[in-house]
C-alpha cells in the first residue's frame, strides 16, 4: 500500500516528515521548476487541477518568483531530512522510459508482479504561451533566479 504526499501538506503537517522516516520513499521532482510553478498557480487560479480549460492566465511575476524561491526551499529541507530510495522526473513519466522505470520500482517495492504506467498526459500544452497570457514577462523577470 502506497500513498501520495506533496510538499506543501508536509510543511502544513510537519509530523509527516517524521513519520515517512520508516517508509520507502520514492521522491517526485519536476526538471522544469518554472513550468510546474506555472502549472500550480494556473490551477489554483482556475480552480482546474486535471485539465486546461482552454483559457489563458495572467499571472503576477512576483508571485511566480516567490513561489518558485519558496517551493526550491521546500524541497531542499524535505530532501534534507527524508532520504528517497527513488528519485523520479515527471518530465520522464511520457517518454519512451516510462516502462523501464515501472521495472525498477517494482523491484525496488518487491512486488510480485510489475507495475505497469496507466495512461497518462499532461494537464497544460507544452507550449507555455497557449496558456500563459504574460509567458515573456515572467520569464524574463525569474532570469536572476539559481533554480
Amino acid at each position: 500500500m502506497g500513498f501520495k504526499v506533496s510538499l506543501d501538506q508536509l510543511f502544513a503537517y510537519p509530523i509527516l516528515i517524521s513519520l515517512l522516516q520508516n517508509h520507502t520513499i520514492i521522491y517526485l521532482t519536476r526538471i522544469d521548476k518554472l513550468r510546474m510553478t506555472l502549472s500550480l498557480l494556473a490551477a489554483r487560479k482556475s480552480g482546474n487541477y486535471d485539465r486546461f480549460s482552454g483559457k489563458k492566465i495572467e499571472l503576477a511575476a512576483d508571485e511566480v518568483k516567490s513561489t518558485m524561491q519558496q517551493l526550491k526551499t521546500w524541497e531542499n529541507k524535505v530532501l534534507a531530512q527524508l532520504t528517497p530510495e527513488y528519485k523520479l522526473a515527471f518530465e520522464s513519466l511520457f517518454g519512451d522510459s516510462q516502462t523501464l522505470i515501472f521495472q525498477d520500482i517494482s523491484y525496488l517495492l518487491k512486488l510480485s508482479t510489475a507495475v505497469h504506467p496507466a495512461p497518462s498526459r499532461q494537464a497544460y500544452p507544452d507550449d507555455i504561451s497557449e496558456w500563459i497570457k504574460n509567458f515573456e514577462e515572467i520569464e524574463s523577470s525569474i532570469d536572476d533566479l539559481k533554480l
